[in-house]
């Protein structure tokens, strides 16, 4: 904790914008983690947790798929999952921007920091 602490800059975003990646038709433009329908940056134990993801496209898609991870600050993979196995929307129109939320409702963490890596891509890529 302490190395963790040492001169960290406590943030006060809660929402995390991204750039565009070079080449990569598909990307994840800015994610944020709610619970409970507001938008946070810590989460207590027993509270539900959602990833909300905003993505864009170079051309219209109909089936996005978006994969995560949640790691400990060791790198230690503590979830994963992938909509490519799970049942999952498809856009009934293709679209060149959307937002998906992954529910991922009360998820087991004990109290420390995490992770979360985000991959995003077109099912039928």
């Amino acid at each position: 904790d302490h190395y963790m602490n040492f001169g960290l800059i406590k943030k006060k975003e809660i929402s995390t914008v991204i750039a565009k990646p070079h080449n990569l038709p598909v990307w994840v433009e800015q994610a944020s983690i709610t619970s409970n329908s507001n938008l946070v940056n810590t989460i207590k134990m027993g509270d539900p947790i959602d990833l909300e993801i905003i993505f864009r496209a170079d051309k219209p898609i109909t089936k996005p798929s978006v994969g995560y991870i949640i790691s400990s600050t060791r790198g230690e993979r503590i979830l994963n999952a992938n909509n490519i196995y799970q049942g999952s929307i498809e856009y009934a129109e293709p679209v060149t921007c959307g937002k998906i939320i992954c529910q991922l409702g009360i998820v087991p963490l004990m109290p420390d920091r995490y992770f979360v890596s985000i991959w995003m891509g077109e099912e039928n890529a």
